[in-house]
């Protein structure tokens, strides 16, 4: 089911954004060290995607896009407890970020490139 939604998005996404770029975003979501998830999301630049599981809420948007970064603006929610990162990831490039045991990890590459 999780990867029948992701092709949906990934194929929504693709076909909606032909005059724009458009970004695979695969992320980590971690509670005290361990997994909790590991979702893939496509995503227009300056367009808020999110995804929910069971224990996480996680929304994620582009922005500040140039040839090899972008700026990752997050929202992380986990059992409750939320931490609002931005971070600059390189694209290709897994980057993480932490707080109060919570972590997110990034890797960010551009569709059709």
């Amino acid at each position: 089911m999780k990867k029948t939604i992701g092709f949906c998005a990934l194929a929504f996404v693709a076909s909606s954004a032909c005059a724009e770029e458009a970004f695979m975003i695969s992320s980590k979501v971690y509670d005290e060290g361990n997994l909790i998830g590991s979702p893939e999301m496509a995503v227009a630049p300056e367009t808020e995607a999110s995804v929910s599981q069971d224990h996480y809420t996680l929304n994620l948007a582009l922005s500040d896009i140039n040839d090899n970064t972008a700026k990752v603006s997050a929202k992380v929610i986990i059992d409750g407890e939320a931490f609002s990162p931005s971070f600059l990831v390189e694209f290709g490039k897994e980057a993480t970020v932490t707080s109060e045991g919570a972590s997110l990890s990034v890797t960010v590459q551009r569709l059709g490139s």
